[in-house]
């Protein structure tokens, strides 16, 4: 659980609702653990219960990658239910799936030789379009005097364009692969999640101090909640 998410989601405050988790975790209802998020698709590749135990280096599987670890970025805090409180699992049906990906906007399958054209409407952020597992990215950034058009081509050594803009508002997107094989392309934001409370956050803001004192607590007792694991989701 994100609670700044779920606070988002009710209309709650979003500090009164993590000083609720984190009175929750203090009676034993919940847990909190440290996620490590792949930066390229953003899934969970690393959890521990403890910053001690987040790795400095991590690989995903699903993007074939070895990152070093970013804790102002990729590092987040989240909170499951305590199996004392009851039962329940940590299930990953689709790591691709809307709600896991929220920042991916748009992905397309692209067979050798085919093209697809869409349309949508950009807000006046940053994007890029990625190139799935192959992992090749160009940037689409947002400027006033451009059109409402942007094209990319994948070729064998990966997108033709080294970057495109767009008029933020109604744009019109065109994939073309031009190399031998299938290219799966997503069109994707940049920013970080903004319902993410990182460890950087943590260790900065006073108002998450807690966290940590909970965390010299738990240090101190042993079978407080699942221990370091690697994993896809």
């Amino acid at each position: 659980m994100q609670p700044f998410g779920l606070a988002d989601a009710w209309g709650a405050d979003r500090s009164e609702l993590l000083r609720a988790f984190i009175q929750a975790e203090r009676q034993g209802a919940l847990y909190h653990t440290w996620e490590v998020m792949c930066p390229n698709c953003r899934v969970a590749t690393t959890r521990a219960t403890s910053l001690d135990g987040v790795p400095e280096r991590f690989h995903c599987d699903g993007c074939g990658i070895a990152y070093d670890t970013d804790l102002e970025r990729w590092v987040e805090l989240r909170y499951s239910v305590h199996a004392r409180l009851r039962a329940a699992r940590d299930e990953v049906y689709c790591i691709g799936g809307p709600a896991n990906t929220p920042h991916i906007w748009a992905q397309h399958y692209l067979l050798s030789g085919t093209a697809r054209v869409f349309s949508l409407a950009l807000p006046d952020e940053a994007f890029r379009v990625r190139a799935l597992r192959l992992n090749h990215t160009c940037p689409l950034e947002p400027e006033t005097a451009a059109t409402g058009e942007a094209t990319f081509a994948y070729r064998p050594d990966g997108w033709f364009q080294m970057r495109q803009v767009f008029r933020p508002g109604p744009v019109t997107v065109r994939l073309r692969n031009e190399a031998p094989h299938v290219v799966v392309a997503v069109l994707e934001q940049v920013r970080p999640d903004p319902r993410a409370i990182t460890a950087a956050q943590v260790m900065r803001e006073p108002e998450f101090r807690a966290v940590a004192r909970l965390e010299d607590r738990s240090d101190a007792a042993a079978g407080s909640g699942p221990t370091a694991t690697s994993g896809s989701g």
